[in-house]
């Protein structure tokens, strides 16, 4: 890119001095928007409130991503990890064999997401 000149232009909204760039060819003009774009792009995405990297909730896309990393946690631990978790997974794969005799022969496994006490009901 070729230096660029800065020109001052009258007060923008919100009272604060606004700056405006001119170059000398449209390539620079053209990197510099797309610069700009970034930018905005990443303020946005770093926004406390609704940013993706907040804890918040993003208009457009939902949960952050922080916010989802605690959930999918949750859920692993409800459903895998916690002792209560492991005992009825246990208790339910014990239990197919003899209530499902289709699956006897099929080797199954604890599933992220299942069996947190609500889904899975011995009769």
């Amino acid at each position: 890119m070729r230096p660029c000149t800065r020109a001052r232009w009258p007060r923008a909204r919100g009272g604060r001095a606004g700056t405006a760039w001119s170059f000398d060819t449209a390539e620079d003009r053209w990197w510099h928007a797309q610069l700009a774009k970034l930018v905005e792009g990443l303020k946005a995405l770093a926004d406390e409130r609704t940013g993706l990297l907040s804890t918040g909730t993003a208009p457009g896309h939902g949960w952050g991503i922080p916010r989802r990393l605690e959930l999918v946690r949750e859920v692993n631990e409800r459903s895998l990890d916690s002792p209560e978790a492991r005992a009825r997974w246990d208790d339910a794969l014990a239990s197919i064999p003899d209530e499902c005799p289709w699956y006897a022969r099929v080797s199954l496994t604890p599933q992220f997401g299942l069996c947190q006490g609500t889904g899975y009901q011995r009769a």
